[in-house]
């Protein structure tokens, strides 16, 4: 879990994540419009379920969103923390991901082999994570949240980064959400959109460019070495895929940084 402060018109990153200190990066020549906290929600899939442990620990120690980005499955989590900040509304998403299954999103194995022979533009459909999110989103439109939210994807039709901020949540948290050759473009507004995490990973380059003073990273992603070879082919596409993605996004966080001592949070 990282986060990112400015002082004295710089930007810190800092990072906590099993026992390590990552680089401190001081970010130069930014406008900042507002004294802001964001929440940066990453994608990561499955791995989402651990994000409701750090937005425990973050409400647990009194720290709240001014603002909230979310990508992939990032703005699913978003979504439900926009809506009620607080530890109460925070354990009722612990409980929905524990209903989480591939059966729940209609992910059954005969589905993505029958579309594969099909030569269909997708695994999956995509109608169980409809549903889903549909049935747990507690409201419909961005401005009935409590708190801002930003939805990150890609706007095929343009070939440019989306952000969503306004209007109906719900195709918005699926545009985001929607992973290339897994599950079809959400098309919005005429235009094909799909998963944001290909442009920003861990939503934080679009916390900055919204304003954000300080910025805590929820990325769900796995820093470092692993502890074991990947045992399925399916462990080992959505590593490649994730580290993949950090991968190219570094350059583009790093082209305006200097790089100084790494700094834990306590």
């Amino acid at each position: 879990m990282r986060s990112a402060r400015r002082a004295k018109g710089q930007c810190e990153v800092r990072n906590r994540r099993r026992g390590q200190c990552l680089p401190t990066l001081k970010l130069g020549m930014l406008h900042w419009r507002h004294d802001r906290t964001a929440f940066a929600i990453s994608g990561g899939g499955a791995r989402g379920a651990a994000q409701v442990g750090m937005l425990r620990a973050l409400i647990e120690r009194g720290i709240t969103p001014d603002l909230v980005v979310g990508v992939s499955i990032g703005a699913w989590n978003g979504a439900w923390l926009a809506h009620r900040p607080d530890l109460e509304w925070v354990k009722k998403l612990e409980e929905v991901w524990r209903q989480v299954t591939r059966r729940t999103l209609d992910m059954v194995w005969w589905r993505a082999a029958r579309n594969m022979v099909r030569r269909k533009p997708s695994l999956y459909e995509g109608g169980g994570l409809s549903r889903f999110v549909a049935r747990h989103l507690q409201v419909h439109n961005f401005e009935d949240l409590a708190v801002p939210l930003h939805t990150v994807a890609i706007d095929l039709t343009l070939g440019t980064k989306a952000v969503f901020s306004h209007g109906p949540l719900g195709p918005a948290v699926l545009a985001s959400s929607a992973i290339p050759g897994v599950f079809p473009p959400v098309v919005i507004d005429g235009r094909q959109h799909v998963d944001g995490g290909l442009v920003d990973p861990t939503g934080l380059d679009t916390a900055i460019e919204l304003g954000a003073r300080r910025v805590y990273v929820l990325d769900s992603g796995y820093a470092g070495r692993l502890p074991a070879p990947l045992g399925s082919m399916n462990a080992i596409v959505d590593h490649t895929f994730y580290s993949k993605l950090r991968l190219s996004s570094f350059p583009k966080t790093s082209s305006n940084v200097d790089v100084d001592d790494g700094v834990c949070l306590n």
